[in-house]
């Protein structure tokens, strides 16, 4: 379902995004179900570990567009487009 390039059109076009509202997008039940539960028990090890639980916002940062990835993967390698 993801895999490296796939993932990258699930990405918000332009804005950021939220991650839990960002993962309410992505288009297979599969992944998003999994990524909700990965994001849920987080909290349960936390708990576990005896630590205080993280909300989201703060455990993940919002989601960057399109724009601002390519713009960095660019920046990263000293690639222009063209």
């Amino acid at each position: 379902n993801a895999g490296r390039y796939r993932v990258r059109r699930w990405l918000p076009e332009h804005e950021s995004r939220a991650a839990d509202l960002w993962v309410e997008t992505v288009p297979f039940k599969e992944t998003r179900e999994y990524l909700q539960n990965v994001f849920a028990y987080t909290v349960v090890y936390d708990y576990r570990l005896g630590r205080e639980p993280q909300s989201l916002r703060v455990r993940m940062p919002p989601v960057q567009g399109r724009d601002a990835t390519l713009s960095r993967r660019q920046a990263s390698t000293g690639k222009t487009p063209g």
